[in-house]
């Protein structure tokens, strides 16, 4: 079903069928029309995401899903994300970046196959974790969506670490900011489950949070066993 990006409310349609034109319906509860961003740029829609806001994700959750209904933009998206949970995981205390990454060309990154080993298996523990997530996710609320359904959702929603791949690009120093990334890629998910399931954003901070700590809990030993 659509629904109005305003103020949430499902319906069965989203555009005018007597009209000879795509004129986008009214909300019947708010009395706006259902979806504006359909009559606004990339650059726009993108603005909004950075900024979090609630009528951008509606608007792809429900009303433009063409790409979380692309299982193969859905399976490059998934490997983007453990490829740059991996890339933050092999980030060292000092703050240095993986040596693979900072080679200067293709010739000395043969050379460094332990490290590229390590973030292989250190992208397959991210793996784990992500499924145990997304699994513990389910049990909670199983009975309003589905696995695949949810973890479009949660990949899609996790964005925010390609910043990560800016930095390391750029030459920074990216742990001081590893946090901040995470902490923000933490609502943007807790965003997305609240509209998917239905739940007031509090209850699904609190519960993304809680199977999220858990996760990392049970995978923790993961990382000392096979690292």
């Amino acid at each position: 079903m659509y629904a109005c990006i305003e103020c949430g409310t499902k319906s069965e349609h989203l555009f005018m069928k007597s009209s000879t034109t795509q004129q986008i319906c009214k909300c019947g509860s708010c009395g706006k029309r259902m979806d504006r961003y359909f009559e606004v740029n990339n650059l726009i829609k993108l603005i909004d995401l950075l900024l979090l806001k609630r009528r951008v994700f509606r608007h792809y959750l429900f009303n433009n899903t063409s790409m979380l209904e692309n299982n193969g933009v859905h399976c490059l998206a998934m490997l983007g994300l453990l490829m740059v949970k991996s890339v933050m995981m092999s980030i060292t205390e000092d703050g240095e970046i993986p040596r693979f990454l900072c080679a200067a060309d293709w010739h000395e990154k043969l050379f460094m196959a332990k490290e590229v080993m390590k973030a292989c298996k250190i992208m397959i523990a991210e793996f784990v974790e992500l499924v145990m997530l997304i699994g513990m996710l389910m049990c909670l609320f199983g009975k309003h969506t589905g696995f695949v359904t949810l973890s479009k959702a949660v990949v899609f929603s996790s964005f925010y670490c390609l910043f990560v791949l800016v930095m390391v690009m750029w030459n920074y120093k990216p742990r001081e900011y590893l946090i901040v990334i995470d902490f923000i890629c933490m609502i943007c998910n807790s965003i997305v489950i609240s509209e998917v399931v239905g739940l007031n954003n509090e209850t699904a901070i609190a519960s993304f949070c809680c199977c999220r700590f858990a996760s990392k809990i049970i995978c923790k030993a993961l990382y000392k066993v096979i690292i």
